[in-house]
């Protein structure tokens, strides 16, 4: 339950409007909140303010929003105003709700539960096989057969986020030809052929039939797999809560409240969850909160018709419109509304004009015309730089654009004016430095024959290698007409070396790499590869060690994708996965900060939701902001993106890009492009609110920016510095949640905790691990089952483990080697504890959120339980399951030779977490290590009573370990 005081000390500092927002928490509500209104606040306090005047569980109110940052945000404001309590309330994205329920209630999914998600290049790989054995006329040219893979993989995922199957493309498809080609008015009289215009919208829909024809396939191909792609759960979600009406009134009573944050940017997919869970009600407590002016993600599927349709789908909707701004000023406001209004919206509410809290006009929005590019980018070194020397935090500045690559022509700028700046961008690993180096050096290593690769290879500074020693090498191979391994391996070759030692510990290397790398693990093979060749070590010991750290880790995650859905993956297999990646351009994202410091520089779209004093958009031309056409293939049951349209949505953007602003929003642009294109400024700029607009003189300017020399600035990508790695790292330690995993792999060894836990470099998922795993998940269903007074027989859990077998382990013969070992355990455990368990129990029970101070900071603990057995009311036994050889209760503890004492220490663990739940919802009695596998046909278990003391103990090891 909240405290009622720290909800009315901010509930004090709300105008009007916003706590008419909170108090309306009975009925549908719609909340027009443009940026910099507070729509953060009032969401949380009106989640506190439903806690305070209702019986209603935080359990019971589910909040969702359109990204994990939002989520993070509400959270965080949350967990302020109400502690502990606020980690209870279900914040979700879409796609995170939709995966819990598949995940509660794997039943009502019998097409994806315990299936994979698949990844970009096994998308392509699908399609590619469906067009080139199927029988296309429209989609297949005869020069380039797979010229459409990528837009029919793109227009599939546009269909799946509006909600529209396979089947009901193809009946759209073959009605609007029908009509088409039974309509007089579409035919010219003289030919008696279709106009034009109509048979280029007749090839549209005979392209669309073999689009559907695709689909299908395609969804016939993921259910083979046992695979589902991103769009699927959500699908699959508002399938099951239309096809089975017990499951929608289940979740219909759980979640008594709704909140959607951010609903302009739901698509239509998840427009329909919100309206299912709703529809209990003809009023239900259904609260939206959104902007139509900040509709920027239709990309991705976002219908800006779901949030207008509120108000008519509730006709007893409150509407309330958030009309005053805390963060910009009036110039600010009133310039952005002017653009705003170039948009046409009938509806009057959407069209309020929004007051600056501060009263304060500002000053105007400055804009600056430069000759050239590069003029501009210098210029916003410049001026930046004049800012700082004032004392304006670095950041406080950002500087947004368009598209990724826009900024890259000013990183020497800042460079060479030594400006601290943190690069916001969905970087791409394939392009990423030290990723190419090492996919290079394994393919060399793969492909030893290729004299390209090779050469490449031995000019790696990593290795050691002079570059004289390596020159010579490659020609006198070229002179000989052979091939350079075959010079490299020749230990007699007649050369004289500057630096014989370097090579010959490369020599030996690659003979052993070329001998193991077709018969290990991929995986297991390339973390060698990145020791042995000293790649590793040389990110480790240089500045930015955690940014590259990032890129390897990126790269590994990317690879194991390709081991984990082929358990027998070869190196060819991941080599292939790389050059599919690589000819269809799909762009790999690198994982990266969150947030760091100095200037910021990101795209206008990730800029949604955030604030700056000093605001610079950068590179405002026509096609870059604004102006754009697309072509369209097909013809789709909704609206596809006119250039109207299409300018309507770049207009949004840029009105976020301009209400980012505090202060001042400075706009440039240069009228040629750094290849000599000629560039006009973009429309956005007449549409601004001309007398609030300072135009000044980019020529002026120009003849008094010092070292132009008309040419780009050369400098090297910028690195982090050693502090600033021990920060980053800090921070990832601070921001995720800790388990006793986590603390065990410390505790064993800090490195492995390193790799595992922070930066989380993937390891090869072992059969053990997928036997393990599958064990689990049997014991699972078998005593839910058991829960609910059924009596599941030891025939029953071996169907169970056999399914979970067959859903999560791909290769035949290592799933008939798991089962034959799982039957037989599972069947020993039954016939050992049959009749000895409590009818009253929980499965898999997680424990989220528990705030864990110590010196410098809290950490968030976490843990996830097998099973807790009730003794006496409240009061559990704690049960852990092992499916590996059992071990003697000293070695449990960690009191024999060689113990360790884990499994212990992760019972001691979870009665900590129990212990700081909130209410004292649990009490752990004891706590049991279970193991499955039998001895001499019997299954044994070890049952501690765990102290107070004990768990003290492990509070002290937290805060030691936590302060490291």
């Amino acid at each position: 339950m909240p405290t009622s005081s720290a909800f009315e000390d901010r509930y004090k500092t709300l105008n009007a409007s916003q706590r008419a927002a909170v108090d309306t928490i009975e009925g549908p509500v719609m909340v027009i909140a443009g940026p910099g209104t507070g729509k953060t606040t009032i969401l949380t306090l009106r989640i506190a303010n439903i806690l305070l005047k209702t019986d209603t569980a935080p359990e019971n109110i589910l909040a969702l929003t359109f990204t994990e940052s939002g989520v993070y945000a509400i959270r965080k404001k949350l967990v302020s105003i109400i502690g502990n309590a606020g980690y209870r309330v279900r914040i979700h994205t879409f796609h995170s709700f939709c995966n819990e329920i598949i995940s509660q209630y794997p039943e009502y999914f019998p097409r994806i539960i315990g299936g994979s998600s698949i990844e970009a290049a096994t998308q392509l790989s699908i399609v590619e096989r469906i067009v080139e054995e199927g029988s296309f006329t429209f989609i297949k040219p005869f020069g380039d057969p797979y010229y459409y893979v990528d837009t029919l993989i793109r227009t599939i995922r546009d269909l799946k986020r509006e909600g529209v199957s396979a089947q009901e493309l193809r009946t759209y498809a073959e009605a609007s030809l029908v009509t088409l080609r039974g309509d007089d008015t579409q035919y010219n009289k003289k030919t008696g052929k279709l106009k034009t215009d109509a048979q280029t919208i007749e090839k549209k829909l005979e392209r669309t039939l073999e689009l559907a024809t695709v689909y299908e396939a395609y969804q016939a191909a993921l259910a083979e797999r046992v695979a589902y792609d991103f769009e699927d759960m959500i699908l699959e979600v508002v399938h099951a809560l239309k096809q089975h009406e017990e499951l929608l009134q289940t979740l219909q009573e759980e979640y008594q409240y709704l909140l959607a944050d951010e609903h302009q940017d739901t698509n239509n997919a998840q427009n329909q969850i919100l309206e299912l869970l709703a529809s209990f009600h003809e009023s239900p407590n259904l609260f939206i909160v959104g902007d139509e002016k900040q509709a920027i993600y239709r990309f991705q599927g976002a219908s800006l018709e779901n949030f207008l349709y509120f108000k008519g789908r509730y006709s007893t909707a409150v509407l309330i419109t958030l009309e005053t701004n805390y963060r910009s000023t009036q110039t600010i406001l009133d310039t952005a509304h002017e653009l705003i209004l170039n948009n046409v919206v009938d509806d009057p509410m959407l069209r309020a004009r929004l007051t600056a809290g501060g009263g304060d006009d500002g000053a105007p929005i400055a804009v600056y015309e430069f000759s050239d590019e590069r003029y501009e980018d210098q210029f916003i070194a410049s001026h930046i730089t004049e800012r700082l020397a004032a004392g304006v935090p670095a950041e406080e500045i950002v500087v947004l654009y368009r598209n990724n690559g826009d900024i890259v022509s000013l990183l020497p700028y800042l460079e060479r004016a030594e400006i601290p700046y943190t690069l916001y961008a969905d970087r791409n690993l394939l392009t990423e430095r030290d990723a190419m180096r090492l996919l290079t050096l394994l393919r060399a290593v793969a492909r030893p024959l290729d004299d390209t690769l090779l050469s490449r290879v031995l000019h790696m500074d990593f290795l050691g290698i002079d570059p004289v020693d390596a020159h010579r090498m490659v020609v006198h191979a070229k002179d000989a007409q052979v091939a350079v391994a075959d010079v490299l391996l020749d230990e007699g070759a007649p050369i004289a070396y500057r630096n014989a030692q370097a090579l010959d510990t490369f020599r030996a290397n690659f003979l052993r790499w070329t001998t193991r790398v077709h018969d290990e693990n991929p995986l297991t093979f390339l973390e060698g590869l990145l020791r042995t060749s000293g790649l590793l070590q040389q990110v480790l010991a240089g500045d930015g060690a955690y940014e590259r750290l990032a890129i390897i880790d990126s790269l590994f995650n990317e690879l194991g994708k390709v081991v984990a859905g082929k358990p027998y993956a070869t190196i060819e297999d991941v080599l292939k996965h790389i050059d599919l990646l690589e000819a269809y351009k799909i762009r790999v994202p690198v994982k990266t900060a969150s947030h760091g410091s100095g200037v910021a520089l990101m795209t206008a779209h990730r800029s949604k939701g955030l604030e700056f004093t000093h605001v610079y958009i950068r590179g405002a031309t026509d096609k870059r902001w604004g102006g754009k056409t697309a072509r369209t293939y097909f013809a789709l049951p909704f609206d596809v993106l006119s250039d109207t349209v299409r300018d309507a949505d770049e207009r949004r953007l840029f009105y976020v890009a301009l209400t980012r602003a505090k202060e001042t929003i400075t706009i440039t642009y240069g009228l040629q492009s750094a290849d000599g294109r000629s560039l006009l400024p973009s429309q956005f700029i007449a549409e601004l609110k001309q007398e609030l607009v300072s135009y000044e003189d980019g020529k002026a300017v120009e003849a008094n920016l010092p070292g132009m020399q008309g040419a780009y600035v050369c400098a090297p990508a910028p690195t982090a510095s050693s502090a600033h790695d021990v920060q980053y790292l800090r921070e990832r330690f601070l921001s995720q949640p800790f388990s006793v995993t986590a603390l065990n792999n410390y505790l064993s060894c800090p490195w492995q905790y390193f790799f595992r836990n922070l930066i989380r470099l993937p390891s090869t998922y072992s059969k053990h691990q997928q036997y393990g795993s599958a064990m689990h998940n049997a014991l699972k269903l078998f005593f839910d089952a058991y829960a609910t007074g059924k009596n599941p027989t030891a025939e029953e859990l071996a169907g169970h483990f056999s399914d979970s077998l067959t859903r999560s382990v791909a290769d035949p013969a290592l799933r008939d080697e798991l089962y034959v070992r799982g039957t037989e355990a599972l069947r020993a455990y039954v016939d050992t504890w049959q009749g000895t368990w409590p009818r009253e129990l929980k499965t898999e029970y997680t424990v989220h959120g528990i705030e864990f101070p110590f010196a410098e900071g809290v950490l968030t603990l976490t843990g996830a339980m097998d099973k807790l057995e009730f003794v006496d009311g409240h009061h559990v036994n704690v049960v852990d399951y092992k499916t590996g050889k059992p071990k003697s209760r000293n070695a449990l503890m960690g009191t024999t030779k060689g113990s360790d004492g884990d499994y212990h220490r992760q019972l001691i663990f979870y009665k900590l977490l129990l212990d700081k739940l909130e209410h004292a919802e649990y009490v752990m009695d004891t706590g049991t290590i279970e193991f499955i596998e039998p001895e001499h046909g019997t299954c044994r278990k070890e049952v501690f009573a765990i102290t107070p003391e004990e768990v003290e103990a492990l509070e002290a090891q937290l805060r030691t370990t936590a302060s490291d």
